[in-house]
């Protein structure tokens, strides 16, 4: 059981249902958790446009069960998830996305690529390094995404670069835009 926290937007009515997105946060083997302050960030600009918001915490953070781990059981918790935000009367099950945060993005993009339903992605911080060049088989979960991605990372980001991020739009042939943000 992972612990999470469904938050929704003014609505006009009990009944209407809102746009969702689910948030990704950090690696979970680095402390990070749904209270990371870029995650509570995107969380409230979410919020503000009207999108109702599912931020939970990977296996092993906080209150959710299992053992905290940074591979491929992240992807099922955040498939997982979209399956219990799909459920929720409150949600337009056919209108959810994915965000994430540096490691957070990684599994948002890798969810996003296992259920074609997923209606957009953004990525905060896509974790690309600096140092090596592209090697796109690191980056297969990108391959034949055909729904709008949002990269947005700091020029001066320690993990992620913008450089190495557009590199990979045109060989996958990304429906993408990419914002850098100075420092």
């Amino acid at each position: 059981m992972l612990a999470g926290e469904l938050s929704l937007p003014a609505r006009p009515s009990p009944e209407a249902q809102a746009p969702a997105v689910i948030i990704c946060h950090p690696n979970p083997l680095m402390k990070g958790s749904r209270y990371d302050p870029v995650v509570l960030a995107i969380r409230e600009q979410c919020l503000a446009l009207g999108l109702a918001t599912l931020t939970f915490d990977f296996r092993g953070v906080g209150a959710s069960e299992g053992e905290a781990r940074a591979d491929a059981t992240c992807v099922a918790d955040v498939l997982g998830a979209l399956e219990f935000l799909r459920a929720q009367p409150a949600i337009a099950a056919a209108r959810v996305g994915l965000a994430g945060y540096s490691f957070g993005a990684q599994m948002a993009i890798a969810a996003c690529s296992a259920d074609p339903a997923v209606r957009a992605c953004v990525a905060v911080a896509y974790p690309t390094g600096h140092d090596l060049p592209v090697v796109f088989e690191d980056y297969a979960a990108l391959q034949g995404l055909r729904r709008p991605l949002l990269f947005v990372t700091g020029a001066d980001d320690q993990y992620a670069s913008i450089a190495k991020t557009l590199a990979l739009v045109e060989p996958y042939g990304l429906n993408e835009r990419a914002i850098p943000i100075e420092g």
